[in-house]
């Protein structure tokens, strides 16, 4: 490489580092993303107690299955802000997530299962 080339070749390592700098540092995973107006999370009730398992509203209603925002429902399988998803089962702030079981706000907490109050939300 002669001397005039290094200053190109230098300037060109460090456009490409800091192009991806730029990209690593604004993009947000789909999980994180997911969180922002989650029509998923509409249902201000716990959707696990049995007194509102048959609300209509209830997008955990087994009458729902198919309806266009059911967690469940088959076309939503790989929606990114569907908490059921694959990519979001292990997100910090899915209800869902096996680690968050027993989070006090969770409404799948065995000692929340009666409080038809609690709200299924994303968890803080």
């Amino acid at each position: 490489m002669r001397k005039s080339d290094r200053g190109k070749y230098f300037l060109g390592v460090l456009f490409c580092g800091m192009l991806l700098g730029f990209v690593c540092f604004t993009n947000t995973s789909p999980a994180v993303a997911a969180q922002d107006a989650n029509p998923y999370y509409d249902y201000d009730k716990n959707p696990f107690n049995p007194a509102n398992k048959y609300d209509p509203n209830n997008p955990l209603n087994p009458a729902s299955r198919y309806m266009p925002y059911n967690p469940l429902n088959p076309a939503n399988a790989y929606d990114p802000k569907n908490p059921y998803n694959n990519a979001n089962k292990y997100d910090i702030h899915n209800p869902f997530n096996p680690a968050n079981i027993y989070n006090p706000k969770n409404p799948m907490n065995p000692a929340n299962i009666y409080n038809p109050y609690i709200p299924l939300q994303p968890l803080p």
